[in-house]
């Protein structure tokens, strides 16, 4: 063992490793249990945390602990390491996570995300739906033909086109969806009505969708120095993107939708020249007149229309100085942030965390859809059936597999979620 602390010392993991392990398989011969599970443990733990060889280092250490070993500090050191996958990579052997059931020590955590993209959990949005308010809102709605969100998001920007028609910056309104929809035909509405409206439809046909107000630096209430938008999160694009229901238009670098962050930073930067509108009906469109007003973004967040007839409440302002930080607007309904990271989630997701303990696999189960109802769960190719958020699943001799999703209040289910491991 001195030598292999002496090849550690010099930063040799993989001779200090093998020399570890030589020690310990000479201390079993010698019937030495206590001191063989220490020098397996350290070889597990050099084979782990210097060495990415996760299966061999798994292996070790659930042998070290089978001997006695339990160094939970050594073991509870490698869990970040592990949690990251180093890079998002998953543990290259489900044979030595099914052996982690056999040790003694402290289970390892293996967390594993759908595309080995770690979703940012910490924005929620609403949930569920008040669905009588919902049957009510689309008693009223337009009838739209069924599509991707793409498809629907142009019928209703092409509808609104249609049966409004834009007017008073100063127009006085609660901003309940409802009301909106009342007026097609009989009033003029703002940019602001527009976007709540074009946002609460596409709601209500189960697509993810928000309030922006992109301002000029100069802005102030009711001066016309600013715009509303809207963003929806667009499985075919796989991406929040923004459209202007007032313009009927969303904007494009590239083959890439843009959000309105992208856009504040397209200004920022000096690169609108890169940027297209993308027209969805027969209206002139003049990008560089209205870039002044992608300098700052306010983004309204958990716009629950369906429980909350009055949501521009919570606001997110994203700016590199918070000059209208609080401006007509309760301090504790604001946050700012220099870039947009935790605004733009993935949605309509399924992820899980796992543990594997006494011969079973633990599941906690999160998710990022705004109109959950429920989890679902299926094992080894049964049939599907309702679950909790945690779960605990007893191992089987051989392959076994776990298919997670989610299910919305319409119906609609997300892509199901694997994991796979073998128990030997």
């Amino acid at each position: 063992m001195r030598k292999a602390r002496w090849a550690y010392t010099a930063g040799d993991y993989a001779a200090a490793a093998q020399l570890c392990e030589q020690a310990g398989s000479a201390f079993v011969r010698k019937g030495k249990k206590t001191e063989a599970g220490n020098a397996f443990g350290s070889a597990g733990f050099i084979l782990c945390r210097h060495c990415d060889k996760y299966g061999t280092g798994l292996d070790l250490l659930n042998r070290a602990a089978r001997l006695g070993y339990a160094d939970q500090q050594k073991v509870s050191s490698l869990r970040p390491l592990i949690q990251k996958g180093l890079d998002r990579r998953q543990i290259v052997s489900f044979k030595a996570l099914a052996a982690a059931v056999k040790c003694n020590a402290e289970p390892l955590i293996v967390q594993v995300w759908k595309n080995n993209v770690l979703d940012d959990i910490s924005w929620m949005w609403f949930p569920g739906v008040n669905e009588q308010a919902f049957r009510d809102f689309m008693r009223r709605a337009p009838r739209l033909p069924a599509g991707n969100e793409m498809s629907i998001t142009r019928a209703t920007v092409k509808w609104i086109k249609n049966n409004f028609t834009h007017g008073a910056i100063r127009g006085t309104t609660d901003y309940n969806p409802q009301s909106i929809l009342a007026c097609a035909g009989k009033r003029e509405v703002n940019c602001t009505e527009l976007a709540v409206l074009c946002a609460a439809i596409l709601q209500a046909h189960g697509i993810p969708a928000r309030v922006v107000a992109i301002l000029t630096e100069d802005y102030h209430c009711g001066t016309g120095r600013g715009h509303w938008i809207a963003e929806i999160w667009s499985e075919t694009n796989g991406k929040w993107i923004a459209i202007d229901p007032q313009n009927q238009c969303g904007w494009k670098r590239g083959d890439s939708f843009l959000n309105a962050c992208e856009m504040v930073e397209a200004v920022r930067i000096g690169k609108m020249q890169q940027i297209r509108t993308i027209r969805w009906a027969n209206k002139k469109y003049d990008l560089q007149s209205w870039s002044g007003y992608f300098q700052i973004a306010w983004i309204y967040r958990n716009q629950d229309f369906f429980n909350d007839w009055n949501p521009l409440s919570e606001v997110e302002e994203v700016g590199f100085i918070p000059k209208l930080l609080f401006q007509g607007k309760p301090r504790d309904k604001f946050g700012h942030h220099q870039t947009s990271t935790g605004l733009y989630p993935a949605m309509n997701r399924v992820r899980f965390e796992t543990a594997a303990l006494r011969h079973k696999m633990h599941f906690s189960l999160y998710h990022t859809m705004p109109f959950f109802r429920r989890y679902e769960l299926s094992t080894n190719g049964k049939t599907w059936r309702q679950c909790g958020a945690a779960i605990s699943l007893k191992m089987r001799t051989g392959v076994n597999k776990a298919y997670f999703r989610g299910r919305s209040c319409f119906g609609d289910t997300t892509a199901p979620v694997a994991f796979t491991w073998l128990k030997a």
